[in-house]
């Protein structure tokens, strides 16, 4: 077997036997050949480099008689080249130095060939990661750039018309990989088509659990809220699958520092439990097929009942939300005092006594039969924070973002106040409670 080999402007036939020589040799091979057939003969003048200033330059890459690169540097010639095509080897000339752990940026064929070591590998790994982390931001600042809108409503602010809902999917979809749980750019394409159908939902999904962006703090869903969406949108249930929904789904998908889901990589948690699910069927369902059921088996049921309660609708207002977000710090605070654990998950009892404690229940504590009427109404709330669900898929506890919505529903049925009192009015008054509560605790 021969092969015709062009290395810059220097083209030679290399005779290879049977070929068995790999990518990695013949890249070497035609290095060195280079570096021998371009050395001047004769002694340097004055004042010309010196013939060992010439260095001797690594193969950057070998590419086939269409142009076709071979990523494989261990690949048989045999396997991937006819008997006297003709290949070009490129040259490394020039080494870029990697600014952020100051090493050599490698292609991939010069990664695969020369990053033999275990630190090497890793730093290439770490490298590319952060190469295709890069790529992905630069397209999404395009996305944002080309949309018109601003990054806050992007990231994490509310959609309301169709070309905002459009525009921030594109800046999600852009960071998006879906390679582990569907096959082919077909079944992605209609995983896509599925996520864009519904993210108006999903967005207001994740806006409910990650509340309002805190400049200088971390932002998206945390696991707790995680478990909650998984258990009441999604019909996993908390206790069976929560080493799948830890493991598999959150900690694989989450910051690792800041411990929280961002928008793009809760769609991937979604699109990976609907994987899930399609394996542990019997059937030939697949994974958009799954994923369109539990968005409208669940997701989009569940959200419909959440957001057309009263509480919530009060909850939107830009009043309340000014109130919300003077008040946050406030409000987690007092949770935090009221829950066993010290974190801002409450069970439904540690609720019942936050609401008698911070007068939410107004005068309900006074009357006769005060305690049976005080859970009844802190029952019913919590119901309506979980979406009215079935008997058997009822939670004991409330995340924050649920606990607002109870304290809100409670405010509705139980504070006093004089009947020209808006919705609005009882809302911002509980909320008000609670600030002042924790300011005196």
């Amino acid at each position: 077997m021969k092969l015709a080999v062009q290395v810059q402007d220097l083209k030679f036939i290399l005779s290879l036997g049977e070929g068995s020589q790999t990518a990695k040799w013949l890249g070497v091979v035609a290095a060195q050949r280079y570096a021998m057939e371009m050395r001047p003969s004769g002694r340097s003048r004055s004042r010309e480099p010196s013939n060992h200033d010439r260095g001797f330059f690594l193969p950057g890459g070998v590419r086939g008689p269409n142009g076709v690169e071979v990523l494989d540097p261990d690949v048989k010639l045999c396997d991937v080249f006819d008997d006297g095509a003709l290949v070009i080897v490129e040259l490394q000339q020039q080494v870029e130095i990697d600014a952020d752990d100051g090493g050599p940026v490698h292609t991939a064929f010069t990664a695969g060939a020369f990053c033999n070591s275990e630190a090497s590998r890793m730093r290439e790994k770490l490298a590319a990661g952060r190469r295709k982390l890069e790529a992905q931001e630069r397209n999404r600042r395009m996305a944002a750039n080309k949309s018109g809108l601003d990054m806050n409503t992007l990231i994490a602010g509310e959609l309301r018309t169709e070309d905002e809902v459009r525009a921030a999917f594109e800046f999600d979809w852009e960071s998006t990989d879906f390679t582990g749980s569907a096959k082919g750019p077909a079944v992605v394409e209609e995983i896509r088509l599925i996520l864009l159908e519904h993210f108006r939902t999903l967005n207001a999904v994740f806006q409910h659990y990650s509340g309002e962006v805190v400049p200088g703090e971390p932002f998206g869903v945390p696991f707790q809220e995680f478990l909650h969406i998984m258990h009441l949108y999604a019909g996993f249930d908390i206790v069976q699958h929560r080493d799948l929904l830890d493991g598999q789904l959150f900690a694989k998908f989450a910051a690792r520092k800041a411990k929280r889901l961002s928008r793009a990589n809760f769609l991937r948690a979604l699109v990976a439990a609907a994987k899930f699910q399609t394996d542990q069927q019997a059937s030939d369902a697949t994974v958009p097929e799954s994923l369109e059921t539990i968005l409208t088996q669940f997701v989009n049921p569940v959200w419909e009942v959440v957001s057309a309660d009263a509480a919530m609708k009060a909850l939107r207002s830009d009043r309340v939300k000014r109130y919300l977000r003077s008040s946050r710090h406030r409000i987690q605070r007092i949770v935090e005092t009221c829950s066993e654990s010290g974190s801002t998950t409450l069970t439904s009892f540690e609720f019942r006594n936050m609401c008698s404690a911070t007068g939410i229940v107004g005068t309900l504590s006074t009357e006769a039969n005060s305690k049976e009427k005080v859970e009844k109404v802190c029952h019913s709330a919590i119901a309506s924070a979980h979406g009215d669900p079935d008997p058997d898929r009822e939670l004991n506890d409330l995340v924050f973002g649920e606990i607002i919505h109870a304290v809100a529903r409670v405010a509705l049925d139980a504070t006093g106040g004089s009947n020209e009192s808006t919705p609005v009015d009882k809302v911002c008054l509980a909320i008000d409670q609670l600030a002042h509560y924790s300011t005196r605790s």
